[in-house]
C-alpha cells in the first residue's frame, strides 16, 4: 500500500497534460498561455516562455482550451461580458450567434451559483435568464418573456415548452427562428 499512493501519483503527474490557453485580443494578437488569473481590472497571463503579461478587459477578445470530456475534445470559449457600468466577469460561451448564452458563476458558501446570461449584438450589457441553482432568486419564464419579446414565436414556446433547463435550446431557437 505505502508503494501504491506513490506509484499512482507519479503515474498521474507523468501522463497529465497540461493545458495551453489561446489568448486573443481585440486587434488580432495571439498569445499562448500556461495560465492565466483573472484580476479585478486585467487578465494576468503567463506565457509559455514564462513572461508574465497583463491585458486589460477592454483588449482581452477571448480566452480558449480544449478539455476532454468522455473522450472527444472539446474546445471553451471564455470571454470578458459586461453586466452593468461597473462590473463585468469572465464567462464561458455556451451558444454563439446573433445571440450570445454565456455561463457564469457566483460565489456562495462551498458552492457557486451558476448563472446564465444572454446578450445580443449590438448590446453594451448582458442580462441575467436564468440559474442552475436550486434556489433561484430569479424568475426565468417573466425574464425570457420581456427579452425575446421581440420574437412571438419563441414567446409561445416559453409558455409552453422551454424552462429553465432548456435555456440553451432557448437560444438556438432563437438564433434559429428569430432573427
Amino acid at each position: 500500500m505505502r508503494l501504491l499512493i506513490p506509484f499512482l501519483l507519479f503515474t498521474i503527474l507523468t501522463f497529465g497534460q497540461a493545458k495551453i490557453y489561446l489568448i486573443t485580443t481585440t486587434n488580432g494578437t495571439e498569445i499562448k498561455a500556461k495560465k492565466y488569473s483573472p484580476e479585478e481590472y486585467f487578465l494576468r497571463v503567463k506565457t509559455l516562455n514564462n513572461e508574465i503579461v497583463k491585458i486589460s478587459y477592454d483588449e482581452l477578445n477571448k480566452i480558449q482550451y480544449d478539455i476532454t470530456e468522455k473522450g472527444e475534445i472539446r474546445t471553451i470559449t471564455r470571454k470578458y461580458v459586461l453586466i452593468s457600468d461597473d462590473y463585468g466577469e469572465l464567462m464561458g460561451l455556451m451558444v454563439s450567434g446573433k445571440c450570445n448564452l454565456y455561463l457564469g458563476t457566483e460565489p456562495f458558501g462551498s458552492t457557486p451559483y451558476i448563472n446564465y446570461f444572454v446578450l445580443r449584438e449590438g448590446e453594451q450589457f448582458a442580462t441575467m435568464i436564468g440559474s442552475k441553482s436550486v434556489i433561484s432568486k430569479h424568475n426565468f419564464r417573466k425574464t425570457a418573456l420581456e427579452y425575446f419579446k421581440d420574437c412571438p414565436q419563441i414567446i409561445e414556446k416559453i409558455e409552453k415548452d422551454f424552462n429553465r433547463k432548456k435555456i440553451m435550446e432557448l437560444v438556438e431557437f432563437y438564433n434559429k427562428n428569430c432573427l
